[in-house]
């Protein structure tokens, strides 16, 4: 490990791996052969970027109270207490074979459209 410049590019899958996986900082800094301060300084940068769009992707219903919100959300679905979603598309790609394959970690996804 050496001193070197993060990009921005680098910048941006260090804070994505760090708060998608939900990893220590040791694990994101080990898997991008950097260290732990570099990591946290990316992830610190990253969230501070993201916190500056904030307000403009999301939003919640001013005029409806939370009960009646949590109340749709039962009635559609039968999930409980739950006042928002966040709209996404699911892409599903190949799991990578070879030597590194016991490298991957498998999450099950459980998908409801509620539209």
């Amino acid at each position: 490990r050496h001193s070197r410049v993060l990009t921005v590019t680098q910048t941006i899958c260090i804070g994505l791996h760090f708060f998608a996986s939900g990893a220590f900082l040791y694990s994101v800094g080990d898997a991008e052969n950097i260290g732990k301060a570099v990591a946290c300084r990316a992830v610190r940068r990253f969230y501070f970027a993201l916190r500056r769009f904030l307000n403009l992707f999301i939003t919640f219903p001013q005029h409806t109270r939370g009960n009646s919100i949590k109340e749709g959300f039962y009635t559609v679905a039968e999930f409980p207490n739950v006042i928002g979603a966040v709209d996404c598309s699911q892409i599903p790609i190949k799991a990578p074979s070879g030597p590194n394959e016991v490298d991957l970690q498998v999450q099950v996804l459980m998908t409801l459209s509620l539209t």
